[in-house]
């Protein structure tokens, strides 16, 4: 029979065990559906959840602008960038590329008020439009 070795509330390790033994140990029994990394609270096995997608370190200036159109953002941003410095100003009306770590990035989702997992976010759009 399988049973599940279990670490704060997911599944570690499946195992082949004799009831008794397997009992002694605290382990659970494994549903057939269920397997390692599957979650075990309050006596029920669920899925993981899925993935988080890696946050992309460049996208175009078309899929940034999109994202923050799909955000309700983007006039917001041109906003903001009508107000910032000429250097700020031809760096977003002529770049190509957004990158990630680029300052005007972090200046744009300050003015916006966005945290750093939220820029992540539209980022994560962005790569999808």
């Amino acid at each position: 029979m399988a049973y599940a070795v279990i670490k704060d509330g997911v599944v570690i390790n499946a195992v082949e065990s004799e009831p008794d033994f397997a009992e002694e140990q605290g382990w659970i029994e494994l549903p057939v559906s269920a397997g390692i990394g599957w979650l075990y609270v309050d006596g029920a096995f669920s899925p993981p959840p899925p993935p988080v997608a890696a946050v992309p370190s460049v996208v175009s200036r078309r899929q940034a602008k999109l994202a923050l159109l799909a955000a309700g953002k983007l006039a917001d941003a041109e906003t903001a960038i009508a107000g910032a410095d000429t250097e700020t100003q031809i760096n977003w009306n002529d770049a190509v590329e957004f990158r990630r770590d680029n300052a005007l990035v972090a200046t744009i989702g300050s003015a916006l008020g966005l945290t750093s997992d939220q820029i992540d976010d539209l980022f994560r759009l962005a790569i999808t439009l």
